[in-house]
């Protein structure tokens, strides 16, 4: 299920946190919630600021799209799992791959990239 709107507050960020509680609570379903805006809005719905912080030395959706200057999923040993909190927010099967502001500049690196909407 994916939540895609290039208008910004149309409820997106609040759409995908509560649907994703109520699939992971109510009707015991595993759920990935993957934020891919670089606002980190529903990763902080799930997480504390602190926790964010911390993760900045960790796995998050910057390294799965190998972004990052770190172990990335352009590695051989990179393992996506790495990137996903598991039961976030004490939540039984709730999971998230984190955001990462430097998604902010994706657009920005895409651009100077021949042939972009070619590649895998």
């Amino acid at each position: 299920m994916s939540f895609i709107n290039m208008k910004s507050g149309v409820g997106k960020t609040t759409s995908v946190v509560e649907i994703a509680t109520i699939l992971a609570t109510e009707h015991d379903k595993k759920v990935l919630v993957i934020d891919l805006d670089p606002q980190t809005n529903a990763t902080l719905s799930f997480i504390t600021l602190d926790k964010w912080e911390q993760l900045k030395d960790s796995a998050t959706i910057a390294d799965v799209l190998g972004m990052n200057r770190g172990a990335s999923s352009r590695d051989d040993d990179f393992d996506i799992r790495d990137a996903i909190i598991e039961n976030v927010g004490g939540i039984k099967n709730l999971h998230l791959i984190p955001s990462h502001l430097e998604l902010t500049f994706l657009d920005l690196d895409l651009v100077s990239v021949p042939a972009r909407e070619n590649q895998n």
